[in-house]
């Protein structure tokens, strides 16, 4: 029998290039949030997203999922992702409230 030397595909759907061009783009956003006040912390969100998509680690195919929240990096992307979430849902509460 013959092995195949095919290295794991990752689960992350988006190239590189286009992370980076989306990370851009959402710390343009929070920079623009940050003009109308920096302790209002509609900004939060959009800047936790954009250094998700610098620093996200996408799951290999076939790798346990305990195994994948082991790894550090994978756990920051996650609390990140957490806190652009949360920020996101509060936004639109305070919107909704309007």
């Amino acid at each position: 029998m013959q092995q195949s030397s095919i290295s794991p595909q990752s689960g992350f759907i988006l190239s590189p290039r286009l992370r980076i061009v989306m990370a851009a783009l959402m710390f343009l956003c929070a920079v623009l949030d940050v003009r109308k006040g920096l302790l209002q912390f509609d900004w939060v969100p959009w800047f936790c997203f954009g250094l998700f998509y610098l620093y996200g680690v996408p799951r290999q195919r076939g790798e346990p999922l305990g195994a994948y929240f082991k790894r550090p990096r994978a756990i920051a992307s996650s609390a990140l992702l957490a806190a652009a979430g949360g920020g996101f849902f509060y936004n639109l509460y305070v919107l909704w409230k309007k």
